[in-house]
């Protein structure tokens, strides 16, 4: 891509998709979210700060492990959209996808398709 080709709402989405990212990637349990708004005495242990863990850790209290597809979804729905969809439609797809790979990943775990002593 050249320099003077550069758009504005890649930079913008991208920078929003990398936040997402690094605040999901790096979300602690004993981090304030909005389920538990209770402030660690050791301090915030996400490297985006108190809005990144508050963020991060409740897409993955909600969404569980498939919470990391919502970065790439994010960007590849905003920037990669085709016209016959609306953006809307999109986003409404999107966490229409995570969830049901959210419930399927706790359906093998309940179902004992997957052990826990593996993913430790």
């Amino acid at each position: 891509m050249a320099f003077n080709k550069l758009r504005i709402d890649y930079l913008f989405f991208g920078g929003i998709g990398f936040f997402l990212m690094i605040s999901v990637c790096t979300a602690d349990f004993q981090d304030p979210t909005i389920f538990n708004q209770i402030y660690p005495s050791k301090g915030i242990s996400n490297w985006t700060g108190l809005i990144g863990a508050i963020i991060g850790g409740s897409l993955l209290e909600v969404f569980g492990p498939s919470a990391f597809l919502l970065t790439w979804l994010f960007i590849r729905i905003n920037l990669h959209n085709p016209r016959r969809i609306s953006r809307v439609f999109g986003v409404y797809y999107g966490l229409v996808l995570v969830f049901i790979l959210s419930i399927s990943h706790e359906i093998l775990l309940r179902k004992n398709f997957i052990f826990l002593n593996d993913l430790n």
